[in-house]
């Protein structure tokens, strides 16, 4: 993974020892062993040329949005930046722009993913159809940036902390002779170049609290497998114990859909914090109390992740060593944290919005109800009001036409006395004529032989009205009336016009 990775190195000779041992299973004491040594030539610039798969090697600890250049002068597919790019990532992890920038939009766990299978291609822009001009394959490695495989197989691990006590007894492991051990800074440090003892050429450190620099394993066969480790030397006394950075003992946390929760940043007050952001080698360790807790955090980032994402609510303790000597000191902190998935607030909006979409159909079905009942209502009335009724033939209406041609009021109060009953009055019928109100006396040459048959109901004006009345229906009325004319008391309006008597 280290060579493929590599690009800076375009050739390179790598050895290969193959040992195959070949045993009788009828006579197991009989063996024989061959050893056969390879040297392959590795030309990276025909890969770089004309393989369709790259290999990439990313750290765990990318930021969100951070680029990733994988623009590659040589291969076609690599570097021309006026074709449309397409990146087919399964996992939704990452995604491209035009010059060729991968950019995180995930927290990378080598715990829960190692390795991202990934598809390039391009697509002429004037095409109108779908053309793949070319595809590429990328193999994109997530790495712990603490982990031994980055400084494998020269070193044991990934940064070394010593103190001023402890210098005499540092070493490294034995190297091939190809292989050299140096210093970054060989006029203060130097290094044995074979066993990586260290020896101070600058009295300078004693006064200093700490001292900071890096060895390097230089592999002059195989250039890639090359690595450095830091190195912190302290020579002062340690005094503070770690703080938060942030100090909140409790947070409200809105996740995504990924494990990452929270990524916790402490210091070590005897350390410069300017000098604190380079994290090799990092200035405090992170653990949890509680290993059963469903949570992970990792040990030198302080990045936290989820092992259950239906929590809503974490509390635990937090442990911050720091790297002093002679004796490291240690804070401890309750943390808790209150979890808002959000996945679950979009489902919450979801049914928010439902809810009120709901609600708004029934308020306007019950508004339109309530205006169509008002209008029919009000439509009913209308038809009522224009409907021709037997008030307008009543004999004692101010319509009424009598033969005398005489007219009476209803609008007094006491009526007057009928004196005979065989008086007899003829109704009149309303009718609308070149929109004026006009009213026609009933034909009474046969009025003897109607037999009209009074009632209150409402009839339209051009029914048969000589169908409806007879004399003795008319006679009958006109009996109530003469029962309350001779029963009122007063005597003043008897000859005051209320109708026309014959």
């Amino acid at each position: 993974m280290k060579i493929l990775t590599n690009y800076i190195h375009i050739q390179e000779n790598i050895s290969l020892n193959i040992e195959i041992n070949i045993i009788n299973l009828k006579y197991p004491s009989i063996q024989s062993t061959k050893i056969y040594s390879f040297i392959i030539y590795l030309n990276k610039l025909n890969l770089l040329i004309n393989s369709n798969i790259f290999f990439i090697k990313i750290y765990e600890n990318m930021l969100l949005n951070e680029h990733i250049s994988i623009y590659n002068r040589y291969h076609h597919c690599l570097n021309n930046q006026s074709n449309e790019v397409i990146l087919l990532d399964p996992t939704d992890t990452f995604h491209i722009d035009k010059k060729f920038n991968l950019i995180l939009k995930k927290y990378l766990n080598v715990k829960q993913q190692n390795f991202y299978y990934l598809t390039l291609q391009q697509k002429q822009n004037n095409s109108t159809s779908d053309i793949i001009i070319c595809s590429v394959q990328l193999r994109i490695y997530i790495v712990n940036p603490y982990s031994i495989a980055n400084v494998f197989p020269y070193f044991t691990q990934s940064f070394y902390i010593l103190s001023s006590k402890t210098l005499s007894q540092f070493s490294l492991p034995s190297i091939p002779s190809y292989v050299k051990y140096i210093s970054s800074v060989p006029d203060i440090i130097s290094i044995d170049p074979y066993n990586g003892s260290i020896i101070i050429r600058s009295s300078v450190l004693y006064s200093s609290y700490y001292y900071d620099f890096q060895i390097k394993a230089i592999d002059s066969q195989i250039s890639s497998l090359s690595s450095l480790v830091p190195v912190r030397i302290f020579f002062g006394i340690n005094k503070y114990s770690p703080r938060l950075l942030i100090n909140s003992t409790r947070q409200s946390i809105e996740i995504l859909s990924s494990k990452y929760l929270y990524q916790i940043k402490a210091y070590d007050p005897d350390i410069l914090l300017n000098d604190q952001t380079n994290l090799y080698p990092p200035s405090v360790e992170y653990e949890i109390d509680d290993k059963s807790i469903t949570i992970e955090i990792e040990r030198f980032t302080g990045r936290i992740f989820l092992k259950d994402l239906n929590k809503t609510k974490i509390n635990f303790t937090l442990i911050i060593k720091d790297f002093g000597q002679p004796n490291r000191l240690i804070t401890q902190q309750t943390l808790i944290f209150d979890i808002k998935s959000n996945e679950n607030i979009s489902i919450i909006f979801f049914f928010i919005s439902i809810s009120s979409m709901l609600l708004f159909v029934i308020l306007l079905t019950i508004l339109i109800l309530i205006i169509n009942h008002c209008w029919l209502n009000h439509k009913k009335n209308l038809k009522i009001q224009k409907k021709t009724t037997w008030q307008n033939i009543s004999p004692t209406t101010p319509d009424t036409c009598l033969i005398d041609n005489e007219y009476m009021t209803t609008t007094i109060t006491s009526l007057p006395r009928v004196s005979s009953r065989e008086q007899r009055i003829y109704p009149t019928y309303s009718y609308v004529n070149d929109y004026q109100h006009q009213r026609r006396i009933f034909s009474h040459s046969s009025l003897d032989k109607l037999n009209f048959q009074y009632s209150s109901e409402k009839i339209p004006f051009k029914q048969n009205y000589q169908q409806r009345l007879s004399m003795t229906d008319i006679n009958k009325y006109l009996e109530r009336f003469e029962k309350l004319y001779n029963d009122s008391s007063s005597q003043q309006y008897l000859h005051q016009p209320i109708g026309s008597v014959v």
